[in-house]
């Protein structure tokens, strides 16, 4: 019998991994990339990476940073991969602060891993880094594009932050709402994310109704809109309150535009 170790040698598979750290005194680092080197070669993850390895720099967290400087550490991480000199790197990195560090993590011993490091990277990946969650626009960015889509008739505009002052009980006062739209009548529209906790939708809601109940009392204004993106745990139950005021268009869904030309009155509706 061989005790030599070589024959456990050969099904050593090491891995590393690739951390990003937004702040180098807090040292908090996040898991960007798995490298798993093999006895044949390696096999490496990174995140924001296609099938070809090349990165789609808006796919990337905002966290990272800058794109470039990211795309930079893993090609330089590839190519000591390649080179097999990632263990000096670990080594030479550890002693320098950066917003990147290398770690080596250990071995796996495992005939099939070590015959197809390929798989252990993208397993290691799912585990430990995952893909980051595709980018969820804001309630503006989808409040714009639907406004985008929507035709006005020859010399109608729609107005932004619009305030509009009202008397109450003598007293002088003046609400802003973020779209105005004037047809022969006035279509006052508020943009509203109800993604939040239920505490904070609630008084966003609760603010919002006040506004549209107040100006609906002292003037002659009773056309109103609130284009909304659901997602928090009261968000049905806040848009049923909502709905008594005003109508309402979900902003999520694939006939928005055509949604609020409805409720807006526009004769020639989305694009």
């Amino acid at each position: 019998m061989d005790d030599s170790g070589e024959g456990l040698r050969s099904t050593m598979t090491s891995w590393y991994l690739l951390k990003h750290r937004p702040d180098v005194l807090r040292n908090e680092p996040v898991n960007v990339g798995v490298i798993v080197m093999g006895d044949d070669g390696f096999a490496a993850r990174f995140i924001g990476e296609d099938d070809t390895g090349k990165i789609d720099g808006r796919s990337l967290p905002r966290a990272l940073g800058g794109s470039e400087t990211y795309k930079a550490w893993v090609t330089f991480v590839r190519k000591e991969a390649e080179r097999r000199r990632l263990d000096e790197r670990v080594e030479r990195l550890r002693r320098r602060p950066d917003n990147y560090l290398l770690e080596r993590c250990g071995e796996i011993w495992d005939e099939a891993w070590a015959r197809d490091p390929a798989s252990c990277a993208n397993e290691l990946f799912k585990e430990l880094v995952g893909e980051p969650r595709p980018h969820e626009k804001s309630v503006d960015e989808l409040a714009e594009e639907t406004l985008s889509e929507i035709r006005l008739p020859y010399g109608h505009r729609i107005e932004r932050d619009v305030p509009i002052g009202i008397e109450i009980k003598g007293v002088r006062r003046s609400y802003t709402f973020d779209y105005r739209y004037q047809h022969g009548a006035t279509t006052l529209m508020e943009k509203l994310s109800l993604r939040d906790s239920a505490k904070r939708s609630e008084t966003r809601v609760n603010d919002l109704l006040f506004r549209i109940d107040n100006v609906g009392r002292a003037t002659s204004i009773d056309d109103f809109v609130v284009m909304y993106v659901p997602g928090g745990a009261e968000w049905e139950r806040q848009v049923n309150l909502i709905e008594k005021y005003a109508n309402t268009v979900d902003l999520t869904e694939t006939e928005s535009a055509s949604n609020l030309a409805a409720a807006m009155g526009v004769p020639v509706l989305s694009v």
